[in-house]
C-alpha cells in the first residue's frame, strides 16, 4: 500500500497529518509530517490508473487482489523553528504486500523516495515502525537512512501469524523523521485488512492448511466458461434473476460460500430432487451452486434467482473439481464472497 498504499487503506482518500504540541514561549525546532492517501480498488474493477506503479508492485498502482496489494502515496515533511518554515521535503512511498496462500508468513516491500526539497531537510533519521493485531507479528527491516533529496530507501517488513483458527487484522504504520533537538511525531496510517487462517474442512475441499488473504477482494471463478452446457445454464440464470447472483458484469450480488452440510443438502433437494427422472448421460446442474448461501433454499431468492438444467455428466464432474479447486486456491471459507464469470 503506499503510504497511501497498503493502507488501501484504512484512511481512504484522507490526509494524514501530524503536528507536534503547541509551541512554548521559546519554540524548539520541530517536524510536521503530512501524507496524502488514496483508496485501493479491486484489481479487476478499476479504471486505468493515471500513473503506473513500479514493476515489482502488483497488481497495479492502488490496486489489490486476493493475495497482493500495491499502494503509492505522496508525503511532505516540514521543518519549522520559532514558527517559521525552515525546510520542506517531498517524498513518495510505495508499498507492496504479498500474502502467502500456503503459509502464515509473508513479506511487504517498502520504498521511500525523497523527490524534492529545500532548506533544512537533509540528515534526519528515517524510521518506519509497523505492527499488526491479534496473533500477527510484524517486524520492520527498513533501514534508518538519513534524509537527502534524491535518496531512495528500500526495505521490507516481515510478517508471521500463529493463529490456530483465523485472525483478521491490518498493519499500522508510523513514519518518523528525527534529529537531536527536534520535536517529531510519527505520521500514522493503516493497510487493508487481511486474514490468516488455519484452514477448514468442508466436504470434498478438504483442509486448506494455513495461509492468508485480503478478505475485501471477492475473487472471480472463470474456468466454468469452458463447459458449454453448464456455462449456458449459469449465464441464463444470472441474467434472469433480479439479484443476478454471482454476475459482476450485471451489477449483481456476489455469491457467498457455505460450508454448512444442511444448507447444501437443502439446496440440492429443492433444485435437483432425487425423484426427478434423469435422462441417460445427463446430470442436474443447479445455479447458484449448492455450496453457496444463495442456493435454491435461499429465503431471500426471488423468482428467476435460481434454476437448473440437464447437462452432460462429464461436464458436471469437471465442474465439481473446478469449483473445489477454486475454493481451495483462493481460500474461500464459509461466508466468503466470490463472483462467477462465464461470458
Amino acid at each position: 500500500m503506499a503510504v497511501v498504499g497498503l493502507t488501501a487503506l484504512a484512511t481512504v482518500g484522507a490526509t494524514v497529518s501530524v503536528t507536534a504540541a503547541a509551541p512554548a514561549e521559546s519554540d524548539p525546532p520541530r517536524v510536521t509530517v503530512a501524507m496524502e492517501t488514496a483508496p485501493a480498488h479491486p484489481a479487476l474493477a478499476t479504471a486505468k490508473q493515471a500513473a503506473a506503479a513500479p514493476s515489482w508492485c502488483r497488481p497495479g498502482q492502488n490496486e489489490y487482489n486476493r493475495f497482493q496489494a500495491c499502494t503509492v502515496s505522496n508525503g511532505t515533511f516540514t521543518v519549522t523553528h520559532n514558527r517559521q518554515v525552515v525546510g520542506r521535503l517531498n517524498f513518495t512511498v510505495t508499498q507492496h504486500i504479498g500474502l502467502n496462500a500456503k503459509s502464515p508468513k509473508f513479506t511487504e516491500q517498502f520504498s521511500l523516495k525523497f523527490t524534492s526539497g529545500a532548506g533544512t531537510v537533509d540528515g534526519f533519521a528515517t524510521n518506519l515502525a509497523a505492527s499488526c493485531g491479534g496473533s500477527c507479528k510484524a517486524t520492520s527491516h527498513v533501514p534508518h537512512t538519513p534524509t537527502r533529496v534524491g535518496e531512495t530507501i528500500n526495505g521490507t517488513i516481515s510478517y508471521s501469524d500463529t493463529t490456530s483458527t483465523k485472525n483478521s487484522t491490518h498493519t499500522s504504520y508510523g513514519l518518523t523523521f528525527t534529529r537531536p533537538g527536534y520535536l517529531s511525531t510519527p505520521a500514522k496510517w493503516s493497510s487493508l485488512t487481511y486474514r490468516c487462517d488455519k484452514g477448514n474442512k468442508a466436504g470434498r475441499t478438504g483442509n486448506y492448511g494455513t495461509g492468508c488473504v485480503f478478505t475485501g477482494y471477492a475473487p472471480f471463478e472463470t474456468q466454468q466458461a469452458a463447459l458449454p452446457g453448464i456455462s449456458k445454464n449459469i449465464a441464463r440464470i444470472q441474467k434472469a434473476g433480479p439479484h443476478h447472483y454471482g454476475a459482476y458484469g450485471l451489477h449483481g450480488s456476489p455469491l457467498h460460500r457455505t460450508a454448512d452440510a444442511t444448507v447444501m443438502k437443502n439446496n440440492r433437494r429443492i433444485a435437483c430432487p432425487d425423484g426427478r427422472p434423469r435422462p441417460t448421460g445427463k446430470s442436474c446442474d443447479e445455479y447458484p451452486f449448492a455450496s453457496t448461501q444463495e442456493g435454491a433454499a435461499n429465503k431471500k431468492a426471488k423468482p428467476g434467482d435460481w434454476g437448473w438444467a440437464w447437462v452432460p455428466v462429464g461436464e458436471q464432474n469437471k465442474q465439481r473439481n473446478i469449483l473445489n479447486d477454486f475454493y481451495r486456491h483462493n481460500r474461500i471459507l464459509n461466508g466468503d464472497r466470490f463472483w462467477v464469470a462465464v461470458q
